[in-house]
């Protein structure tokens, strides 16, 4: 199984982390299956009142899992967006953030269904 060039994704170095290219490869289907919908998600996560910490939480995940597949300025535009949820003196930027992440974040999603499930 090779995985193909995919825009916005660091194989290589995400390779050398996990190590071996099967599970590489389902892990990019479970990050193109689990944030397709990020932006629904993570608006549903803000208007949870009864959970504040639902959207640091939706943030801080994705962060994670775009670390793991290579897709670093999705990993990095995550990160910013995630402090911006945990500081309430940033929470005026939380939109704006958002937008810049969903900039990353949509175009390697579109690039990740080239893979079969």
């Amino acid at each position: 199984m090779k995985i193909p060039d995919i825009v916005g994704i660091n194989s290589k170095q995400a390779l050398k982390n996990l190590g071996v290219v099967a599970i590489y490869y389902r892990t990019l289907i479970r990050f193109r299956n689990r944030y397709g919908e990020f932006e629904a998600e993570f608006r549903a996560a803000q208007a949870d009142i009864d959970d504040p910490l639902a959207a640091f939480r939706a943030a801080h995940s994705l962060k994670g899992l775009a670390g793991t597949v290579g897709a670093e300025a999705v990993e990095r535009a995550a990160r910013a967006l995630e402090y911006a949820c945990q500081d309430n003196k940033r929470a005026n930027e939380v939109d704006a953030l958002l937008l810049d992440l969903l900039a990353v974040l949509n175009p390697v999603i579109k690039a990740l269904e080239v893979l079969d499930s």
